[in-house]
């Protein structure tokens, strides 16, 4: 006989909260008002779960060097933006309140954090499978819109290529954190999956290797690193043991692009006689700059600057840098880009297995920020995973303890 599955009530509930609070992008492309009454129900299920928990005696924790960083980090942003451009201050609001809602859910589970684990890992899951399986069914795309694009890309469960990437990324941390106590060989497949979906979705359909450049990067890049750390649990594998060390290389790395790609691009397109496939971004990056000499300690406040730039036949008008730093230093200056990095230098220090899953993480994304601007729910939602984490083993377990963990289920 099979082995009986159980799921527990907060489970359940858990599993429809996640369901909506990372709704696919298609439901906004489709009907904005449809979008609107996913969104309520999803606000609805969260102050529904936090009186219930509340009465319960389940009390926030607030008092750490995290959330207080993150209190000063946020109100910073939210003084640029009152200055700057008070009118749109709902729009700062709106993706606040999403992380809000992610730290407080994890908070007020904290004595029930394996229920979250499953719950995530269940959605995750599911929405994986589900929209590799609409690009095997609809390979030219659900249908083809320009929402968040400046050309009109075909989109399936998950949204156009870029999007695809981005969620993949963040729904494989929630797979591998769930999983990684019982081994399973699903993770694989799973990660099989998810990286030949994001390389086969392209802008016109599907096309192999077709999928966003940035993104196939950033998941392999994803991939790999979490592999690393399936194989040597315990190894002294020192860049996804902290986020400090991850910090300085992504702000390597978005130097060497900003800069050496502005530089060096036409004479790397001279070698090799091809077009930068970002050649578009280099001008939009050498705008943004201009933007931020003028402005560089409050920025302009959130998408109130705009700029033109030359796209083949037509002139387009874009608020958006293709890059997150420069979206950051753009919108709220240098203090708050400094202020980030205090945020995410003040998480606890741990070397524990979770830890390292989510700065694999937190990497990949960094990568895919290079390309585009990461929204601030995508920056926060792995650091509240760590601060929020409760392992019973780190790098003082012994080896054979560990493994009879992982692979024999104890």
């Amino acid at each position: 006989m099979g082995k009986k599955i159980t799921i527990s009530y907060s489970e359940l509930v858990l599993f429809v909260f996640f369901l909506l609070y990372f709704q696919p992008v298609i439901i906004e492309r489709i009907s904005g008002q449809l979008d609107f009454v996913s969104r309520m129900l999803n606000v609805v299920m969260f102050v529904s779960i936090a009186f219930v928990r509340t009465i319960r005696n389940k009390r926030l924790v607030i008092g750490s060097r995290f959330n207080s960083m993150f209190i000063v980090f946020n109100i910073w942003n939210i003084i640029c933006i009152l200055f700057m451009a008070p009118g749109i201050i709902f729009d700062y609001f709106k993706e606040l309140i999403y992380i809000v809602e992610f730290w407080t859910i994890l908070n007020l589970y904290s004595d029930e954090i394996d229920c979250v684990w499953n719950s995530l890992s269940i959605v995750s899951a599911t929405y994986i499978i589900i929209n590799s399986l609409s690009l095997l069914m609809w390979p030219n795309g659900l249908f083809y819109s320009h929402m968040g694009s400046s050309i009109e890309r075909a989109q399936w469960i998950l949204g156009s290529k870029n999007n695809i990437a981005l969620y993949t990324i963040i729904f494989l941390m929630f797979i591998h954190i769930k999983e990684y106590k019982t081994h399973k060989s699903t993770i694989m497949l799973i990660d099989i999956i998810a990286f030949m979906t994001v390389a086969c979705s392209g802008s016109n359909g599907f096309q192999i290797v077709g999928g966003s450049s940035t993104g196939i990067a950033a998941c392999a890049i994803c991939i790999m690193l979490l592999s690393l750390n399936v194989k040597n649990r315990l190894g002294n594998f020192r860049m996804t043991s902290s986020l400090t060390n991850c910090l300085v290389l992504l702000s390597v790395f978005n130097a060497v692009f900003l800069f050496g790609s502005m530089t060096f691009g036409n004479y790397i397109s001279g070698l090799f006689n091809k077009k930068l496939i970002y050649g578009g971004r280099i001008p939009i990056w050498q705008t943004s700059l201009k933007y931020i000499s003028k402005s560089p300690l409050f920025g302009y406040g959130y998408n109130r600057f705009g700029y033109r730039f030359f796209n083949g036949s037509r002139t387009l008008l874009t608020t958006y840098t293709y890059n997150t730093v420069l979206g950051i230093l753009i919108r709220y200056g240098l203090i708050s880009a400094i202020l980030l990095a205090l945020v995410i230098i003040s998480v606890k220090k741990s070397n524990t297995y979770i830890t390292r899953i989510v700065i694999c993480i937190f990497f990949s994304l960094g990568i895919w920020g290079i390309m585009n601007e990461l929204d601030f729910r995508y920056i926060f939602i792995p650091l509240i995973c760590i601060e929020s984490s409760k392992e019973e083993y780190n790098d003082n377990t012994s080896d054979n303890e560990l493994k009879q963990h992982l692979f024999l289920g104890a």
